[in-house]
């Protein structure tokens, strides 16, 4: 088992967990195959920085540095996200800047949401510090740096209806910790989905 706060971010170490996740889920009648990108630039990874407005963890960097991202599939699929991507920089901007149009159009709407008992949307500071870095099959992941660049950055999930739940609600204070988790949940559920924090 992958501890909690283990630093999984040599290429070569990720590649020998993945590898013992395949031979582990072959023997439990499940294929897991996944792909790595290559390696980020420091160029991208400062463009990336300088278009979303926080500096992305330390340990997320050193993660791309050696990756560029990675994408991982489960079949058969199981009941919930059989699919997870971890973004490049040059993802993470696409994504950031599509997820902060979408924000700025409801924002657009909101008094209109306000007169159908919808919620409205927190300041703008609040959901430009949502970057997202990986997707599951069923909604994205984020960093929320909620000073921007400098500030520390915690992982939370997404829900776009309840934006201020999403930041108040940190699955994982590190990068590391929740890729560890999601290690975990792949070994003992077969479903790259975790998103929810302990209790």
């Amino acid at each position: 088992m992958v501890a909690r706060g283990y630093r999984i971010l040599s290429k070569t170490t990720f590649e020998a967990i993945l590898e013992q996740l395949c031979q582990e889920l072959a023997e439990n009648g499940h294929e897991l195959t996944w792909s790595l990108n290559g390696e980020a630039s420091e160029e991208g990874l400062v463009a990336c920085e300088i278009a979303t407005g926080i500096a992305l963890p330390t340990d997320f960097r050193d993660f791309l540095r050696a990756t560029n991202g990675v994408s991982i599939k489960i079949d058969p699929e199981p009941y919930l996200s059989p699919d997870l991507e971890i973004y490049s920089p040059g993802e993470i901007v696409e994504r950031y800047r599509g997820l902060v149009a979408q924000f700025r159009e409801r924002a657009a709407n909101d008094e209109l949401h306000a007169s159908l008992g919808l919620p409205q949307l927190p300041p703008e500071a609040s959901w430009s510090r949502l970057v997202p870095f990986a997707h599951y099959g069923v909604g994205d992941c984020l960093f929320y740096a909620p000073s921007g660049i400098g500030s520390m950055a915690t992982v939370v999930d997404m829900d776009f209806e309840d934006i201020e739940g999403a930041i108040e609600n940190t699955i994982a204070q590190t990068f590391d910790e929740w890729l560890s988790r999601v290690v975990e949940s792949i070994r003992l559920e077969y479903s790259v989905a975790y998103w929810l924090p302990e209790p």
